[in-house]
């Protein structure tokens, strides 16, 4: 059988440290801040911090739409999250897994666009989005790439599934894109998220977010270091904010906090070929699926969604 995540030490002495502090709401949305006591912040940088000393480019001329590349001349590795979105180049994509791309390594990273109609530069590099996938679309994207890790295709999501679930985001919303950019839509709403952001911006110590949306419980990030956390949520935030538009607060937060960490502990977990430092896990529970990178023998990220009927479908 396969372990569960209290059965890979790192992750387990993290969830045994962790404490749920008090809800935070704002909207359709409900925080529960994930704390930890006092932990060693790693020396890793975030894509927004790193700057010029991280070069994120199409992989050749022609570009490759799941690949292009990423150069650290930095001195320090680079944090590269799940979900987060790259600007430029040929279309703008989102990551299909979070990597930590050692110091002056090159590697190439899996993609997906959130760009549909444009193929063509707009610049020669990436620059770092501000924001990553509507949580929900990330919650799928985790399970297809899951899946296409396990037929032995590396971190594939599926690309007209990621497409669709923009496109229907953006026309719900009736948000104008002639390319059908992701960032059209956060553009819209752009008061609304910074509205969010505000709201829930990182307490003392917290190195995770629990997130309901209505008092569904919608999703869990974690990261290795409060310092970390407080420089990656405004991202992460955005793509949960992002699902809480135009939706109705819930009254009841269910299941119950206590029980989604309880069911996170238990979640089986399989080693994946991870690309760049560390190990990746991939999360397959009956109720819950992910992805966990343990570096340095300590969790990069962790992110956890419940299963839906949604996140089984697809992915082919």
């Amino acid at each position: 059988p396969m372990p569960t995540l209290t059965e890979i030490d790192p992750i387990a002495k993290m969830l045994g440290n962790i404490l749920a502090g008090e809800p935070v709401t704002h909207g359709a949305l409900t925080l529960i801040p994930i704390l930890a006591p006092l932990l060693a912040e790693p020396a890793w940088l975030t894509l927004t911090e790193a700057g010029d000393r991280v070069r994120v480019t199409e992989v050749s001329e022609a570009g490759s739409v799941p690949t292009p590349q990423v150069t650290n001349t930095a001195d320090q590795p680079l944090l590269l999250l799940d979900g987060e979105e790259l600007v430029g180049a040929k279309q703008n994509r989102i990551l299909n897994m979070t990597v930590l791309v050692a110091a002056g390594a090159t590697v190439a990273i899996p993609v997906s666009c959130v760009e549909q109609g444009r193929w063509a530069y707009r610049s020669r590099h990436f620059a770092a989005g501000d924001v990553a996938l509507f949580a929900s679309l990330r919650a799928r994207k985790a399970a297809w790439v899951t899946r296409s890790v396990r037929a032995g295709r590396g971190h594939m999501a599926d690309q007209g599934g990621i497409w669709d679930g923009v496109a229907v985001r953006v026309a719900a919303h009736g948000v104008a894109s002639p390319t059908g950019a992701m960032r059209d839509f956060y553009g819209k709403y752009e008061q609304d998220l910074g509205a969010a952001r505000q709201t829930l911006a990182p307490r003392l110590r917290q190195i995770g977010a629990l997130v309901y949306v209505s008092g569904r419980w919608a999703g869990l990030d974690l990261l290795a270091g409060p310092g970390l956390f407080a420089r990656a949520w405004p991202r992460l935030c955005a793509g949960y904010a992002a699902d809480a538009i135009g939706r109705k607060a819930g009254n009841r937060l269910a299941p119950s906090p206590q029980a989604v960490l309880e069911l996170i502990a238990a979640c089986p977990a399989e080693p994946a070929p991870s690309i760049g430092l560390g190990t990746e896990y991939r999360l397959a529970g009956q109720q819950a699926h992910g992805a966990a990178l343990v570096a340095d023998d300590r969790v990069a990220h962790l992110m956890v969604f419940p299963d839906t009927p949604a996140s089984r479908r697809g992915g082919e």
